[in-house]
This record gives C-alpha cells, structure tokens and sequence, in this order.
C-alpha cells in the first residue's frame, strides 16, 4: 500500500500478491529494492504449493518467482535467505510432499526464483529446517538447523561448503537429550567473524560456541535451572551477546567466556515488547504481561520499574512499545484492553493519549522520525486497523482508506533504510481470513 498524505488514503502496491498467509519476507543485502516473499496458498482440500513471488521495484509490483517447486513436490517454503553478495541467489527451507511421506530440505535458485532445485544431499530427511545463516564473507558457506520436534535422525546443526550440493552434520561437542535428538532452539552468526557461531538447545541448560565454523563445538555458559529460547549478537560488538530465558536475561561481553544475569528480579515476568532509544542506545524500555514498565539507562545492565500510574493487570498487560526518537524521555505503551498511555518523564508519570481510539486492544506503534508528532498505532482488536496522530498522542483518527474490510493491522515497522516507507502486517476479519503485507510509503514531517 501507498499513503501520500499522512495515511489518509492508502493505493494498494502489491500488484501481483495473492490473498493469502504470509510466510516470510525477506530484503536482498546487495540491492534493497529487490524482495522476495512466500505465501502458503490453500484451498478448499487443504494446503496446497506455497507461492514465492519477488519485486525489484520495491514491492509496486511482484512477479511469481516459484518455478519448477511443484515439480520438486514442494509443499511449503517456509524461510527465506538472500545471498549477501548476489540478489538472485536464494536459498528456501521447504517441506517437501509425496504420497506417503512429509520430509524436509531446502531449495535453491540461482536464477531469482525462474528455476528451482533440491538441496537435501546430506540434510536429515525428517528435519523442519528452522533458519538459513549464509556466510556474508564466503556465501558458499551455509548453515540450517532443526528443532527438537523435527524427528528424522535427531537433527541439529548442518553446514555446507559447496554453496547447498553437500551438507554434513556438525554436531561435534553438542548434547542430546532423552530422545537422543540435538534439541537446537537458536542459531547466531557473528558478523564481523563468520568462524564464529553460538547454539541455544531446548531443555538443555547450556549454550554452546563453535570458533571454527561448527567442526567443534564447546559450552560456554550453564544456565541455573534454565533453558534459552533465542540468541542475540549485538550488531555494533559482536563480542556481546544476551541469552533470554525464563530465569531472566544473561549477558556477557566477552564473546560468551562470562555471562551476567540482568536485572534478577525480572525471574518469572513475562515481557511482550522491548525497545531501544534511537537518540541514545544505553536507554531502554521493556513492557510485561502483568502491566509493569521497565527501564534501563546503562543498555541492560540495570533495570528500575517505572510504571508510574499505569493500570497494570490483566488487561493492563503491554503490547507495544515505542520511544521518541528524538527524546528517551518520552515514550507511548499500548495495553490489551486499557488502551495507550503517554510519558514524558521516564516513565515517572503516565497518562491516557487515546482520544479517538476506540479499539482498546493496540498492537503497535511507530513514530515519524522526521516528524515525532506523527504517530502510528496498528490494532488488533475491532477491526478499525490503523490510527494515525498529528499532534503526539493528543487526538486520534482512523486511517484505514484502502486497508480492506474491517482490518486487523497486527504490526507495523518503519524501513530504517528508508524512513519514509511503512510496513504494515494486517489480516482481513470479513469471513475471508487473508492476511496482507502492506507497502506504503509515508511523507514523513508533512503532517497531513
């Protein structure tokens, strides 16, 4: 979709997208313009192929990029990796079907998606193949992984050196568990040293590094009656990395050798949303199921509550989070059923910014970075969609002009190489149960 008066009005862009639920969307590093996504198409007898379609425009316009994948008896697509250094290059996890079987793999294309083949020589059959990390230094270099409900040969990690022809499984060093399977929950790659890579396993509280591409693999770090869901490599210091997990959130900043518990007081807190200040890094917020805000101003190391006057509770719980890009001290919470407050001191003091908001269950929110009166808040809940306001928080007004019947807007996300295009994730509730992606881009700091 397109705005170009403030989200008013909205054109659709997605010429060419089918109807249906999307399954991954991904950017080509090399040329941003260029996108690829995949939708899992259905029909009255159940699922059918899944659609893979790409744009070089930017999303105006999307041409199938399928191929030969029925052909290849491919079911579903369900990830997506772009090879750094040539957009045509795209590798897919996919789940392949015949008659009597399900099994797993990938597929590759060298053509942008004209021409497909199976990339499975090596991988455990059974496996449902979670992520794809191409190597940005040496694309030829590529790791997948499966999970521990994928059955097969008990999965784990698995690298090729041939850009996807041969894959071997580099579990050297890793645990199983009681089912004799590698249970990985999380993969990350360093960045700045592709040798380098950190494994998250369910139910095993452990982390595991390799420093030579996945032939080894040591423990780094015992989790005290904990497992870790996911992994996260600071961009800027790859030597950083936290490990969240139901005890808390771990930290180490020497590349996993020691590890800190974050705030300790956080054990058992569910928490929906963080964000990080775009002004200022060191400061952070973070909203818990149970209506809590939090805050740090030393980028994690140390949380104090600051939920002021905030109802908290069950429909209290937060949703959304979002900082003014220009001033940390303001940020907006959206609640699931208490609608959106505003702060302007840190989280001291709270107050109700909802004027014309009647869906009280709020799912996002973004705000210009151009203009920081301009604020965006998606909802979920009645099928109003999308507010817009143009004077920070004080009234509100749907913007819902060509965003379909009664629109769920489950998301939004401002492109941060292209501040003025919006992102928007929406499923139509009108008995159709589609679910769109939306490409708008906005005029940002014009107010209208």
């Amino acid at each position: 979709m397109k705005t170009t008066n403030g989200g008013s009005d909205w054109t659709h862009l997605g010429s060419g997208l089918p109807g249906t639920n999307a399954v991954d969307l991904v950017i080509a590093p090399s040329d941003t313009s260029i996108l690829y996504a995949s939708f899992l198409q259905r029909s009255l007898g159940g699922a059918t192929a899944v659609g893979v379609y790409r744009t070089a425009d930017g999303g105006v316009s999307w041409t199938a990029a399928e191929g030969n994948l029925h052909h290849l008896q491919v079911g579903s697509v369900l990830d997506l990796a772009v090879d750094p250094s040539d957009p045509d290059v795209v590798y897919g996890s996919a789940q392949f079907f015949c008659d009597s079987c399900t099994s797993g793999g990938l597929v590759k294309t060298i053509d942008g998606g004209a021409h497909w083949h199976s990339e499975r020589n090596g991988l455990d059959p059974g496996g449902t193949y979670e992520d794809i990390l191409i190597d940005p230094s040496n694309p030829s270099f590529v790791y997948t992984w499966t999970g521990e409900e994928s059955g097969g040969g008990g999965g784990g990690v698995f690298r090729t050196k041939d850009g996807g022809r041969t894959w071997r499984i580099t579990n050297h060093g890793l645990p199983v568990n009681e089912d004799a399977a590698v249970p990985v929950a999380a993969l990350e790659l360093d960045p700045l040293d592709p040798d380098i890579l950190y494994a998250s396993l369910s139910g095993v509280h452990r982390l595991f590094k390799t420093v030579d591409a996945t032939r080894t693999w040591s423990g780094i770090h015992t989790g005290v009656g904990t497992s870790f869901s996911e992994l996260d490599i600071a961009p800027s210091d790859p030597s950083i990395v936290y490990a969240p997990g139901p005890a808390g959130v771990y930290r180490s900043d020497d590349g996993g050798q020691t590890w800190t518990l974050l705030a300790d007081d956080f054990t058992n807190i569910g928490f929906a949303d963080v964000a990080f200040a775009a002004s200022d890094p060191a400061i952070a917020y973070a909203g818990s199921t149970t209506g809590a805000v939090y805050r740090s101003a030393d980028g994690g190391n140390s949380w104090a509550a600051t939920s002021g006057s905030l109802p908290g509770g069950y429909g209290g719980a937060i949703t959304s989070l979002a900082i003014d890009p220009s001033d940390p001290a303001v940020a907006y919470v959206g609640t699931f059923l208490d609608g959106l407050f505003k702060t302007e001191d840190e989280g001291a003091h709270w107050h109700h910014a909802d004027s014309g908001i009647t869906d009280l269950d709020l799912s996002g929110i973004v705000i210009d970075p151009a203009d920081t009166s301009l604020v965006y808040v998606a909802a979920s809940g009645n099928g109003t969609g999308l507010y817009r306001s143009k004077d920070g928080g004080l009234t509100w007004r749907v913007a819902n002009a060509g965003l379909g019947t009664y629109p769920h807007v489950e998301d939004l996300t401002i492109d941060p190489l292209d501040p003025s295009v919006l992102f928007a994730v929406s499923s139509d509730s009108a008995g159709t149960g589609r679910h769109r992606i939306y490409f708008p881009p906005m005029e940002p700091g014009t107010g209208t």
